[in-house]
């Protein structure tokens, strides 16, 4: 899960994310991203409402040096939102707003216990292992609140 801040606030960028990979050889990897984005900050209730949840989606490329490091760029999209009628305790003030969020990052990543999957004819071995990250990433987002009566 991603979390992004803003002006408006934070938001749980996608809720569920499923994945499409394609393998061009080990080196190179190809995947489509797709969930839901959804606004938690001071207009909704503590719980995450899914009436306001956004369907989101990005792509990304990951070249893989060897076994134990990778460098992976990725573009994600989405819309967030928020009404005050939604919450008991605010829905005096009437506020509602939407966003949109783009976000483009670039990220390494180091599997410490890597093992490389062998490939046969046919055959791949699947296996779990830890890692870590660390990027940079820019994030365009503006809120666009609306005051209704």
């Amino acid at each position: 899960m991603l979390s992004f801040d803003s002006k408006v606030g934070s938001s749980n960028f996608f809720a569920g994310i499923s994945q499409c990979v394609l393998h061009a050889q080990y080196t190179h990897e190809l995947g489509l991203l797709m969930g839901l984005s959804n606004y938690q900050g001071d207009l909704p209730e503590p719980h995450v409402e899914l009436i306001e949840s956004q369907l989101a989606g990005g792509i990304y490329y990951k070249y893989h040096f060897n076994a134990y490091w990778n460098i992976r760029t990725n573009f994600f999209i989405g819309q967030i939102s928020g009404d005050d009628r939604w919450a008991e305790d605010r829905s005096f003030r009437k506020f509602k707003f939407t966003s949109q969020i783009i976000e483009w990052a670039v990220l390494g990543e180091w599997k410490p216990f890597a093992r490389r999957s062998n490939y046969y004819v046919g055959i791949f071995q699947r296996y779990l292992t830890p890692y870590l990250f660390a990027g940079i990433a820019f994030t365009r987002s503006k809120a666009k609140p609306d005051c209704y009566h």
